[in-house]
């Protein structure tokens, strides 16, 4: 069914569009360490992490969604006795360049024969020109 024909799905695209805008460099550091440090955590290397987040941030405003999804995995494999988010799970996820990838791998591994198949030829589909 077409979204045109009914009247009231006519202005959700438009009623429902946000812009996201580039981070400021500044909420930055906030922006990496707040969480952890607001549930008592400390994170080690911050300042690379900090660093590595800028500088993706500041190439790609769009990557917000990519620096949360790789602290979110990070924290996922934070040590609770120590309350710390260690540098070796960091390098383990791959930083922020890996951590989707890593991701993607780990739910790749956890699928049977079949659904490997189907989601290389999904995969494929999506990204063939």
């Amino acid at each position: 069914m077409r979204r045109q024909a009914i009247p009231a799905l006519r202005r959700i695209p438009e009623d429902n569009l946000y812009v996201v805008r580039g981070v400021e460099p500044n909420a930055v550091p906030e922006i990496v360490v707040g969480p952890a440090r607001a549930a008592g955590y400390m994170l080690d290397d911050e300042s690379s992490v900090v660093a590595e987040a800028a500088a993706l941030l500041d190439d790609d405003p769009g990557a917000l969604p990519l620096v949360q999804f790789a602290l979110t995995r990070w924290w996922e494999r934070r040590d609770r006795d120590a309350r710390r988010l260690p540098a070796a799970a960091w390098r383990d996820i791959g930083g922020f360049a890996g951590a989707l990838a890593e991701a993607a791998g780990e739910l790749y591994e956890r699928l049977g024969p079949p659904e490997r198949d189907a989601m290389r030829r999904v995969l494929v589909a999506l990204f063939r020109p």
